[in-house]
C-alpha cells in the first residue's frame, strides 16, 4: 500500500501567452508539476491568442484572462494583471512556488519581489530571454529544456495507444521526481503521476496495488523496497 505524502509544495502556474506562444503549453505545464502540486493555473492573452490556444488551454484546465491593448504599440496588459495576481497569491500566503511562463525582462522585478518574500521563483520562456530575468529566478527552463521533457523517449515511437500514453506519463512523473541516486519512494511517484494525470487511478485500471500496475507496465525501471517503502529506479542504478 502507498501511504501518502505529508506534505507537499502548492504551484502557482502563471503564463504570458503573448511571450511564450510558441512554447508547447503542456510542457510548461510539467515543468510546474515537477515543482509541486499545482494549484493556480492561469494564461494571459489576447482573444486572439486565447482562442488559437483554446483547446490547450482547456485540456489544461487552465483560467483564461482575456487582456487588451493599453498602448499604440499594442503592448497588452498582460504584465499589469499577471502582476496582480502574484502579488495577490503572495499576500494569501498559501503558494510555496510560482512558475512565471515569460520571456519579458519587465517581470525580472517581480520574480525578485517574490524571492524576497521567500517564495521559490522558477521561469520557463525563450533561449534569448534576458539575463535580468534569468538571473532573478532561481531555476529558469528554456525550450531546448522542454523539448527535452516533452519528446517521446529513444526507442520508443510515438504513442499509438493508451498504454502508451499511460506508460509516457509514469516515465514524465518520474523524470520529474527522481532522486540524485536515481530512485524515488513509490508515493512521491505515484503523486507525481496525478499531478499530470487528477484521473489517474490505477485500482479502477484493475489492479489492486500501485506496485501490481508498475509492473504491468514496459518500463526501463525497476522496483525495490528500502525504508521508505516501495522504491522505484533506473534498472541499471544500484
Amino acid at each position: 500500500m502507498v501511504e501518502a505524502e505529508t506534505s507537499e509544495r502548492l504551484v502557482a502556474l502563471l503564463v504570458d501567452l503573448e511571450n511564450v506562444a510558441g512554447l508547447d503549453l503542456k510542457a510548461i505545464f510539467q515543468t510546474a508539476t515537477s515543482e509541486g502540486r499545482v494549484v493556480v493555473r492561469r494564461a494571459y492573452g489576447n482573444a486572439d491568442l486565447l482562442g488559437k490556444k483554446r483547446v490547450e488551454l482547456q485540456d489544461l484546465a487552465f483560467d483564461s484572462q482575456a487582456l487588451f491593448n493599453t498602448t499604440r504599440a499594442g503592448k497588452n496588459s498582460a504584465d499589469i494583471f499577471l502582476t496582480i495576481d502574484a502579488m495577490d497569491l503572495l499576500h494569501q500566503d498559501v503558494v510555496h512556488v510560482f512558475v512565471l511562463a515569460t520571456a519579458d525582462t519587465d517581470f525580472a522585478r517581480l520574480a525578485r519581489r517574490l524571492r524576497e518574500n521567500g517564495k521559490r521563483v522558477v521561469g520557463v520562456g525563450a533561449e534569448h530571454a534576458g539575463a535580468a530575468l534569468v538571473q532573478s529566478c532561481d531555476r529558469f527552463e528554456s525550450p531546448s529544456a522542454l523539448h527535452k521533457r516533452s519528446r517521446p523517449r529513444a526507442g520508443k515511437a510515438k504513442a499509438e495507444s493508451k498504454e502508451d500514453d499511460i506508460a509516457d506519463t509514469v516515465m514524465t512523473a518520474f523524470d520529474s521526481v527522481v532522486g540524485e541516486d536515481g530512485s524515488v519512494g513509490g508515493s512521491k511517484l505515484l503523486q507525481a503521476i496525478q499531478r499530470l494525470d487528477p484521473g489517474f487511478d490505477y485500482k479502477r485500471m484493475g489492479h489492486g496495488s500501485f506496485t501490481n500496475f508498475l509492473k504491468s507496465l514496459d518500463l526501463d525501471l525497476e522496483l525495490d523496497t528500502d525504508p521508505r517503502g516501495l522504491a522505484v529506479r533506473y534498472r541499471d542504478m544500484r
